[in-house]
């Protein structure tokens, strides 16, 4: 703890101490000399007929600010101190959260709760510091929540060998980094190791090694194909076959042909439907051409595109069987289309060994 960290304990500790005295003294109908200090004692209607609660309120105020500044005090009171003031899981008080309900529990050095009643699924809001107990996860050093069990989240989680940085819970999604900023690579500011940024063009990045600005690993965005997912490979397409679109193919023609479906290497029929799975960004497939006629190639591109920008497969002369594997993209539907150039014809055949998503 800085100097600076441990005079503003000690600021708080004495206006713990002035505040408990004054209780006593007002207690006694003896109203002590305002005086100033760190804490600015705030005065309400009701401070006369609940000056508990109101000292309480200060205490708060005062806590939050130090904690603001970086210098954590909340701390379990041990019973021969006699400048800790404890609330145990019994008392209650309304006015630490500004009118909302108030409690600390078993081993928690200080509790921020809105809502009537505590307890680990209420529908509260609000911070334990230090310690709860009840929790799912203990012991934890932090613990906040939203409608519980609906949104939580832990810092400092667990014991000994055990321990988790962050532990975060929701309904809609687990945490959420805002969008923001310059594509990370593209940045002026300084980074560290193990920075994780949510650019505002919805990619995510790692930072692997420090500098300005650093060296940066995209692991997400709306450009990447996504994770490759191995299958054990599958026909999805036979020109030769009675389904779904018989027929080679011809100089200058196209086909658009699906790739969900697994089909029977004979007739065609559908054995597996999704093999290729809703949301698939590519392919990585083996395309065949059976037999050919003439010399020509075939261009593979997604769903819909039918220029020509490269050569996918190509023979040279006619009843040749030629295969290559490649990576392929798909469109939303879960398509691709095939062209024929080059002057020749064939039929052929497109089998699935994995997906990106």
């Amino acid at each position: 703890m800085s100097d600076s960290q441990e005079a503003r304990v000690r600021a708080l500790e004495i206006e713990v101490k002035r505040l408990t005295e004054r209780l006593t003294r007002r207690e006694s109908a003896v109203e002590p000399t305002p005086r100033t200090g760190t804490v600015q004692v705030l005065r309400s209607p009701s401070e006369a007929v609940a000056p508990r609660r109101h000292v309480i309120r200060n205490v708060a105020l005062a806590t939050g600010g130090v904690i603001a500044g970086s210098t954590v005090l909340a701390k379990p009171a041990f019973a021969n101190d006699p400048l800790d003031l404890t609330l145990g899981s019994s008392k209650t008080t309304a006015g630490l959260t500004g009118g909302s309900s108030t409690s600390v529990g078993t081993a928690a050095a200080f509790m921020f709760q809105a809502g009537t009643t505590w307890a680990p699924t209420s529908s509260a809001y609000g911070c334990a510091l230090a310690g709860w107990t009840t929790v799912p996860s203990k012991p934890v050093g932090v613990y906040g929540w939203t409608n519980q069990p609906g949104g939580h989240a832990f810092v400092g989680v667990g014991a000994a060998a055990n321990t988790t940085g962050a532990l975060l819970t929701g309904i809609r999604a687990n945490t959420y980094l805002q969008p923001s900023g310059a594509l990370a690579p593209s940045r002026s500011d300084a980074h560290l190791t193990g920075d994780l940024v949510s650019d505002g063009f919805g990619n995510l990045w790692f930072c692997v090694a420090s500098g300005t600005p650093g060296t940066w690993r995209k692991l997400a965005g709306p450009t990447t194909a996504g994770s490759f997912h191995a299958l054990t490979p599958g026909r999805v397409y036979d020109s030769r076959a009675t389904q779904p679109l018989p027929g080679a193919l011809n100089n200058g023609s196209t086909k658009t042909i699906s790739v969900a479906n697994r089909r029977n290497t004979v007739g065609g029929a559908i054995v597996e439907s999704n093999f290729v799975p809703a949301g698939a960004s590519a392919v990585f497939c083996n395309v065949t051409v059976i037999p050919t006629a003439g010399s020509g190639y075939l261009a593979v591109n997604p769903g819909g595109v039918t220029a020509i920008n490269a050569s996918t497969i190509h023979w040279p002369s006619p009843g040749h069987v030629v295969d290559n594997g490649i990576a392929a993209k798909l469109d939303g539907n879960r398509q691709l289309t095939v062209v024929a150039a080059g002057g020749g014809a064939t039929h052929f055949l497109i089998d699935v060994m994995g997906y990106y998503l």
